[in-house]
């Protein structure tokens, strides 16, 4: 068990620094190769920071930061990127159209809110160290910040010990320092930045509190009554925005130890759907060099999500995070890979996964039936390589072999149920369907029983 831990870590540390890198990839291969399974296993790996590959593992929260759809003919823009839905009304008997988001939207709105992996025992003391960082730099090069009432104001001491600053205002007329404010708390203010980081982008209305002393109280519990209480508050909110943007351009520059918050997307059988009929726009947004709020889109539907009052303003773009990785699966040997353009293909990085990769999946078997398993799916691809108009393509993967588990390792149900069906589609139409069916049966028994 420990060989397999290790061959499975090891398969998904290379292929997650792929996705890390390309941050869109599509397995691709034979049936039964585990694509699927392998795309949930980095899915982990990502997530869980190295320390397994297990989705199962995962926490209740962990696994909402990995998404799921397989694609078909009948799925289109509505279900995936959002549109008009019908809705019934509160009293049951009429039906209104309202606009509702699909699934991916849904899942990058949560991408877009999280980007760090915040709240860990290593997460918060960093945030610390970059904050007070900040601060430093800010009283050396005597930068001055504005509060929301215009009133400027500089940052005059940094205790670490004390884990206090002191700010002080001036004067907007002939630019006089006035008597600094009362010591500010670090805790404090770390508190605030945690709740800015997970504030909600497209969120109107939490943004607009957001930017009330009022609330700014409240998430510390406090009170904003006038004088030093209020004016206090008053100070932390200007600061939130400039430290933010610090610490994004720390952790892009690779100079914090706060690891990126990764969302995986898995669509699995991406070449059934109509893919520029579903992803829209997002066509564009999905190109790893757009990602961010500069390769911000405009969707079908964004004018119908404006605000009350707000119809005259230009609608908010759509944009994919730059924690956003998004990992598609499709069989080389389906007939709609077709449909997947010249253009597509170039937002992806294409990984095959061959029959004879990764069959450490048959290591859930017993050991014995594990070592006939190999040997009966060797025999099968070689004879299938052999047969004229045929190709590695149609070789059958290690997945279709761990039915033998809950067949009882019956391997002649395995043929007759699983494996013939597919080998018959194979044979369709080619010379000595029939003849070649029953060659490649008798490998298959030969290798089961050698």
């Amino acid at each position: 068990m420990a060989d397999r831990e290790i061959s499975i870590s090891s398969a998904a540390k290379k292929y997650a620094q792929c996705l890390r890198s390309s941050r869109n990839i599509i397995f691709h291969g034979a049936p039964g190769t585990g694509k699927t399974y392998l795309a949930r296993q980095i899915a982990a790996f990502m997530i869980s920071n190295g320390r397994h590959c297990d989705y199962d593992a995962l926490s209740a929260e962990q696994q909402k930061q990995v998404g799921f759809v397989q694609f078909h003919p009948g799925y289109d823009y509505v279900d995936f990127v959002g549109g008009l839905r019908p809705c019934m009304g509160k009293d049951g008997s009429s039906m209104a159209f309202v606009p509702r988001d699909g699934v991916f939207t849904r899942f990058v709105k949560q991408a877009q809110e999280h980007p760090f992996a915040l709240g860990g025992s290593m997460e918060r003391p960093e945030m610390k160290r970059l904050m007070v960082q900040y601060l430093k730099a800010a009283q050396q090069d005597g930068r001055v910040l504005e509060t929301k009432q215009k009133r400027p104001f500089t940052i005059c001491q940094v205790d670490e010990t004390a884990g206090t600053f002191v700010v002080e205002p001036r004067s907007n007329q002939d630019e006089k320092t006035l008597q600094p404010v009362a010591p500010l708390q670090f805790s404090e203010l770390l508190t605030l930045l945690f709740e800015y980081f997970n504030l909600p982008e497209d969120d109107d209305k939490k943004q607009k509190e957001f930017t009330t002393v009022n609330y700014i109280a409240s998430l510390l519990h406090q009170t904003t009554a006038k004088g030093s209480g209020y004016q206090k508050h008053s100070y932390y909110l200007p600061l939130l925005q400039p430290i933010k943007a610090y610490i994004n351009d720390e952790q892009k520059a690779g100079r914090t130890t706060m690891r990126e918050n990764p969302f995986v997307f898995i669509i699995d059988e991406i070449n059934r759907g109509e893919i520029s009929k579903i992803f829209g726009e997002l066509f564009f947004a999905i190109d790893p060099g757009y990602r961010g709020k500069a390769g911000g889109v405009i969707t079908q539907y964004s004018t119908l999500l404006q605000p009350d009052g707000e119809t005259d303003a230009p609608p908010k773009k759509f944009y994919l995070p730059e924690n956003l990785y998004i990992i598609g699966t499709m069989n080389d040997i389906d007939r709609s890979v077709d449909t997947f353009d010249f253009a597509m293909r170039r937002r992806f990085r294409f990984l095959e996964l061959k029959a004879d990769e990764h069959t450490e999946m048959l290591d859930q078997l017993e050991p014995a039936q594990a070592q006939t398993a190999r040997a009966c799916m060797r025999a099968l691809n070689t004879a299938i390589s052999q047969v004229e108009n045929l190709n590695d393509h149609y070789q059958i993967g290690a997945a279709y072999f761990l039915k033998l588990k809950e067949l009882s390792y019956d391997y002649d149900a395995l043929w007759s149920d699983y494996l013939a069906p597919l080998l018959q589609e194979y044979v369709h139409g080619l010379n000595n369907e029939a003849e070649i069916l029953g060659e490649l049966k008798r490998q298959y028994d030969s290798a089961r029983t050698a």
